[in-house]
């Protein structure tokens, strides 16, 4: 990608100046809005590539992510309900949800019965509206009737999806599960009992953000409402943040590898001369991952929240790509000016103090030897600066 066209004008040569010179205005108007054209569409191309455009459903498989499938992929193996995923704000719990079914997907060839619930709350929430949620999540439109109706179009509904896939369990996963009130939950365990009357399994996963999600599960444990953490909130599974040196490793060799719909790999679409002199992104996770603990002094056990790295990694690209070259290089000066215009900062001072919202893990032993190292290399490369 020609990145100069995103900040310049189009420059033509002599040859085409003179040229222009016996074109007619109207000729001139034409070849000035071709230019715009041709321009406009760099820049949608620079917008909508999939670092930038977090719509377009790609997802990189990171550590965190993997780790998370692990545990998920196991209990679908046993149908065992119960899994509770909190996560901080920022964490990658929306994106988790969809990388992770759609590798269930995946792995049985669309012989599963997946039912992705995203709750959204309101300030005047109905059973009734639960029911419509649920029915929409399932892929059923008809919302006619009253909730006892509702509930068996629904109970149906999960009926009719196992026995299409040749099986007699449900998987459920809901996102945004801290705003689901008791009255939901004891509703979630009539179905189950439900469907298990008529040989079906209900499998349920809850993804939801913290502090609320935890402090709803304590909740319910107070108030006598054990039957349902039992069965729904059993097992909690933490959706860790970004907080070891392979973990930046590991993501940054990702985007490397990573092609778009053209088959260009991530990093050479912004960087194309240095990735082909052989630069690699995986080659600067030492003064990344310094850039990130050098916005708040001992933050690694934080965490670092997978939005605002991607945020930290989308200023990176965008600002050096203007910078493309066959010898480049980043340094920590370049690493720390996109850290903090991605606002890490700020990411990391709501964990500081919401203990509950910390979901950084200490670096093992092989990349406590890393990050020594790595601080002598920093140390190398700001003198050099």
């Amino acid at each position: 990608m020609n990145n100069d066209a995103l900040e310049e004008p189009v420059e033509e040569n002599v040859e085409n100046e003179n040229a222009n010179e016996e074109l007619t205005p109207e000729q001139l108007a034409a070849q000035m809005k071709a230019q715009k054209k041709a321009k406009l569409k760099l820049i949608r191309k620079f917008q909508q590539h999939p670092i930038n455009n977090h719509a377009s459903g790609e997802r990189l498989w990171t550590k965190p992510v993997d780790e998370l499938n692990k545990v998920i992929h196991n209990a679908v193996l046993m149908r065992r309900s119960g899994s509770w995923v909190p996560a901080s704000p920022g964490d990658g719990k929306t994106s988790a949800v969809i990388a992770v079914t759609d590798a269930l997907e995946k792995e049985f060839d669309g012989e599963i019965a997946i039912v992705r619930l995203n709750y959204v709350g309101s300030h005047t929430p109905t059973i009734r509206g639960f029911h419509i949620q649920f029915l929409a999540a399932a892929g059923i439109a008809d919302t006619r009737g009253e909730t006892p109706a509702l509930r068996l179009r629904l109970t149906n509904a999960l009926i009719d999806k196992a026995t299409a896939v040749g099986d007699n369990a449900v998987y459920l996963f809901i996102d945004e599960a801290q705003q689901m009130r008791d009255l939901e939950m004891r509703f979630l365990k009539d179905l189950s009992n439900e469907l298990e009357m008529e040989g079906v399994q209900l499998v349920t996963f809850l993804f939801g953000q913290n502090p609320e999600l935890s402090d709803a599960v304590a909740r319910l444990k107070r108030e006598g409402g054990f039957d349902l953490v039992s069965r729904f909130a059993c097992r909690e599974v933490r959706l860790r943040s970004y907080s070891t040196l392979g973990d930046f490793v590991d993501l940054l060799d990702k985007v490397d590898q990573k092609l778009d719909d053209d088959g260009v790999p991530y990093t050479a679409f912004f960087l194309p001369e240095a990735f082909s002199n052989g630069f690699r992104l995986k080659n600067e996770a030492k003064r990344f991952f310094a850039a990130l603990r050098g916005s708040m002094n001992n933050s690694e056990h934080l965490g670092y929240p997978a939005r605002q790295v991607f945020f930290a990694l989308q200023d990176f690209l965008g600002f050096q790509a203007k910078h493309d070259a066959p010898d480049f290089k980043g340094t920590r000066k370049k690493w720390d000016a996109a850290v903090s215009e991605a606002n890490m900062r700020i990411a990391l001072e709501h964990k500081r103090d919401t203990p509950s919202a910390q979901t950084g893990f200490p670096p093992p032993a092989e990349d406590q030897e890393q990050d020594a190292q790595s601080d002598v290399d920093e140390d190398l490369d700001e003198t050099a600066e």
